[in-house]
């Protein structure tokens, strides 16, 4: 039974990271980083999916504040990194500055 419960939870840790190299790699190739509220939304997620991932890994229940506060600080990283950039940039030398 343990050594089902552990394979079963291989499989979801290989998931959770197949949809979080793939998230990346469309972040980097692809156009989405032209889209601010896109490009956010893949940030943050990608910091959820960390968590998720160590969770499974380590077989625990994450609590429901944990995910709150990594959400939400993850938002507040981002947008401060995007309002730093258009402050110092006057050009705005990136193209998704341009719509913000």
């Amino acid at each position: 039974m343990m050594q089902m419960i552990h394979s079963l939870a291989n499989v979801n840790a290989w998931m959770v990271l197949m949809l979080y190299i793939i998230l990346n790699l469309l972040d980097s190739v692809g156009r989405w980083k032209d889209y601010p509220s896109l490009n956010v939304l893949i940030v943050v997620s990608g910091f959820v999916l960390r968590i998720i991932y160590g969770s499974v890994n380590i077989n625990i229940t994450i609590s429901a504040w944990l995910y709150l506060v990594v959400f939400s600080g993850a938002f507040y990283l981002r947008f401060g990194k995007r309002k730093n950039e258009l402050e110092i940039s006057e050009t705005g030398t990136r193209k998704v500055l341009k719509n913000v």
